[in-house]
């Protein structure tokens, strides 16, 4: 427990900072809207890929029996570590533009970043709708073995199906670029989420093994596509100055969703996983019809 509080502090601090410069530096390269969502589809693609190969070696390593069951569990621990270790080494040769001076105190340009997502309608619908989403999204990463357990999936498989979603979603991402040549963002947010929701409702209430894996793999890929997509949008209407400070706080507003969600569900999921789904499929469908980002916000004159 003692290492849960440091490595928690890190990744909100990282939080917001990694895709604000993802996005400065992809649009000091391009200016084109479609193609910096496409560079930041590419940066989430090798993330995905990343777990796509190191889900099922942790999870061969762990049940190898080459050290005891604990003892490998903490070296799958020690070789994360190693690689975060070895990832901020490789972000500090990054090149970054000079940021100005910073003129408030940190927790009132903290407060500032967090209203900027609410300074206009588009913005406050654009934030809220990637909050829900996002928030209903992530269940799947968490309910994902449960729904396949109760499907008598064999256990000892489900490592693989976490790789193999994760490497679709990397496959994707890496031609997100002709998807956005072909669908407005504005539609690619609407169907998303509603294919979201629409696969939420049936794994529910048709709780088999086809529509389970239709269900994990869809609703994950369904996240994966729009994250570029959201983030892009949402820096294209933000100042560069709090740039990393805004998307902090879209990432603390989407924890709260989480948040909220870890309770009701691990409620729900005491009574039944398919209830669970049924109920994640009908509030992703309301956010689709009753928070749909119908206009894109206007992008700031200084992003």
């Amino acid at each position: 427990m003692a290492i849960q509080f440091p490595c928690a502090a890190a990744f909100s601090l990282i939080s917001g900072a990694d895709h604000a410069l993802m996005y400065e530096t992809a649009r000091a390269a391009d200016t084109d809207p479609v193609t910096v969502t496409a560079k930041m589809a590419r940066y989430n693609a090798f993330g995905s890929a990343g777990m796509f190969a190191a889900f099922p070696l942790g999870s061969l390593f762990a049940a190898s029996g080459l050290v005891p069951y604990i003892s490998a569990l903490g070296v799958t621990f020690a070789a994360s570590g190693t690689a975060l270790i070895l990832a901020g080494f490789i972000v500090l040769r990054v090149h970054e533009a000079g940021r100005p001076e910073l003129k408030e105190h940190p927790l009132k340009t903290g407060v500032r970043g967090f209203t900027t997502l609410f300074k206009t309608a588009a913005l406050a619908r654009l934030s809220v709708n990637t909050a829900l989403v996002a928030g209903i999204t992530f269940m799947m990463f968490w309910l994902y073995q449960a729904i396949l357990i109760g499907t008598r999936f064999p256990a000892g498989a489900v490592g693989f199906i976490s790789a193999a979603f994760n490497g679709l979603g990397a496959l994707v991402l890496f031609r997100m670029d002709a998807i956005r040549k072909r669908v407005p963002a504005g539609a690619l947010l609407a169907i998303t989420s509603a294919i979201t929701g629409v696969l939420y409702f049936a794994a529910g209430l048709f709780p088999v093994l086809p529509l389970a894996l239709a269900a994990i793999f869809g609703i994950t890929l369904m996240r994966f596509m729009r994250e570029p997509v959201t983030t892009t949008l949402i820096n294209d209407a933000i100042d560069s100055d709090i740039r990393a400070t805004v998307l902090s706080g879209l990432s603390m507003l989407e924890r709260i969703v989480i948040t909220t969600l870890y309770f009701a569900v691990g409620f729900l999921c005491d009574r039944s996983v398919p209830q669970a789904f049924i109920v994640l499929g009908l509030l992703c469908l309301g956010v689709t019809l009753l928070a749909p980002v119908r206009k894109t916000p206007a992008r700031s004159v200084t992003y």
